[in-house]
């Protein structure tokens, strides 16, 4: 995409995950984390036609298949101005630079991205984003991802509808949801001489909830968080922390996928997981004997056995919880589990 006059953007997400830069000419979303780049090669992919897309009003030229069938034609007076681009595991990284290994990790199978105009806002533009992450889970879990090292994730929905404030981040110009195993992400762009960090945000939180709706309406089904974050306990938990982790649960080599949900009181912190549901109880104490000695940065660490699943407490700060904290919060877990 090229620009005459670019305005620098920022953004309330993690700033391990995103950095947003100013470059002339090309406007780049650069990624520390995940967010897409600026490429110099062509990412364009040939793709097949549908005919299950409203295409009246978009040029010949265009082809809506996968994710792509999920983009509205219009959304309140903002057209595609731009043909949809299509990418998988295989060429991600042509969009991503740097990135594009955590969406494979994640699940994905596909993605599609474009821009919209409005002959209302000229020198605005928004791109959207889609994710095919293969599974509810997936998309859940890459969306999570985005609010890693977060202190509070509990308001990154604020301002949002009620059907988007659960499962969605806003920044400043940036929106991301989940919704099935789609994950969207929404970037708004301005032109203008006048713009600035202030207007764009603004901006951004009028127009990308909008765009949001539309997308989120075009998908069907709508599947809760993973059932069995119900089991974790819900004093001290922070909202909006919830997360899967498709490998190394809570960075310990031996341990595959699993969940996540942080807690807080006071000045103390700590992570509550479960690994996914293993085959058997020996096949759960079998983890739990590979692990049960991890290195974990010197942070205290309890595990235990709950039926088919490997559950524990990690300390989370520099606080220490105390031998008889952590052991109590592991055996609460650990009822928890034990009694579905």
């Amino acid at each position: 995409m090229l620009f005459a006059v670019m305005k620098k953007m920022h953004s309330r997400f993690h700033g391990n995950e995103i950095v947003m830069k100013t470059i002339c000419i090309c406007f780049a979303l650069a990624t520390i984390g995940l967010f897409p780049g600026c490429s110099s090669s062509d990412p364009d992919r040939a793709v097949a036609a549908s005919g299950n897309m409203e295409t009246r009003n978009a040029p010949a030229s265009m082809t809506f298949e996968g994710p792509g069938k999920k983009l509205p034609a219009k959304i309140e007076g903002w057209e595609i101005s731009s043909a949809p681009r299509y990418f998988g595991p295989g060429n991600l990284y042509d969009l991503i630079n740097g990135g594009a290994e955590i969406y494979v990790q994640f699940g994905l199978e596909k993605m599609v991205t474009t821009e919209y105009r409005s002959s209302s806002r000229e020198n605005t533009a928004v791109t959207v984003e889609i994710y095919d992450m293969g599974s509810p889970k997936g998309a859940f879990g890459r969306t999570a991802r985005f609010l890693d090292g977060l202190l509070d994730p509990s308001g990154v929905g604020e301002g949002l509808p009620s059907g988007l404030s659960g499962k969605s981040i806003l920044g400043d110009g940036d929106l991301v949801t989940w919704k099935d195993r789609y994950m969207i992400h929404l970037t708004l762009m301005d032109e203008s001489p006048a713009a600035s960090a202030e207007s764009i945000s603004l901006a951004g939180r009028k127009i990308l909830p909008i765009f949001a709706s539309a997308v989120c309406a075009r998908i069907e089904n709508d599947p809760p968080l993973p059932p069995i974050f119900a089991l974790f306990p819900a004093e001290k938990r922070l909202a909006r922390s919830e997360a899967w982790r498709p490998q190394r649960l809570i960075g310990v080599e031996g341990f595959g996928p699993g969940y996540t949900v942080r807690y807080v009181d006071g000045n103390l912190a700590w992570i509550a997981f479960s690994t996914e549901e293993l085959s058997d109880e020996a096949a759960s104490k079998s983890a739990w004997e590979s692990v049960k000695g991890a290195d974990v940065e010197g942070r205290a660490l309890v595990l235990k056995v709950a039926g088919k699943h490997v559950v524990g407490i990690v300390q989370d700060g520099a606080e220490p919880l105390g031998d008889k904290l952590i052991e109590n919060l592991a055996a609460a877990l650990l009822a928890s589990f034990t009694e579905k």
